[in-house]
């Protein structure tokens, strides 16, 4: 008898580029129906299931993605992130495996609900399970990027934006 093991997805951060870096992410809220698993990958030959867990937990985790991603700067805003579903999954088929990443992200100002983004990405191969940090990663940067150009500062009442005008 063996002990079911989780598969650790080690998220290694990268610094975007993007345009109006206005903001900096304070905090991240995992809102979640299953706080357990980020979703089931299929290991070796027999493609064993196996539920997927990050290294650390989930806000720790993402936290450290976006505090490295996006670096604070003196003249940012604090933004809240609330992830309502971030899921892998693996598809097989006879010649390939797909791997889905799903994402649902709220963002917030001082409480303020300001962007909202729901995005999934497939990619196929042979074997896909040691993708999908690279996914994620993708995922994550693509919905930065989506609410760095959504136009969010002129959505808040603050008075740096107003002395900026």
């Amino acid at each position: 008898m063996t002990a079911q093991k989780n598969h650790e997805i080690h998220l290694t951060p990268k610094l975007l580029d993007y345009d109006n870096p206005a903001f900096y992410v304070k905090e991240v809220k995992d809102n979640r129906d299953n706080k357990s698993q980020i979703g089931i990958v299929k290991k070796g030959f027999f493609n064993t299931r196996r539920p997927a867990t990050f290294e650390q937990d989930f806000e720790t985790t993402l936290l450290n993605y976006y505090q490295a991603a996006v670096p604070r700067g003196s003249y940012q805003r604090p933004i809240t992130i609330q992830i309502n579903q971030l899921k892998i999954q693996e598809k097989t088929d006879l010649t390939t495996e797909y791997a889905i990443v799903t994402l649902d992200a709220d963002y917030y100002f001082k409480g303020q609900l300001i962007f909202s983004d729901k995005r999934d990405r497939k990619v196929n191969s042979l074997d896909v399970t040691n993708m999908h940090a690279a996914i994620i990663r993708n995922v994550l940067a693509q919905s930065i990027k989506a609410f760095a150009a959504s136009g969010w500062l002129e959505k808040i009442d603050d008075e740096k934006t107003v002395a900026k005008s």
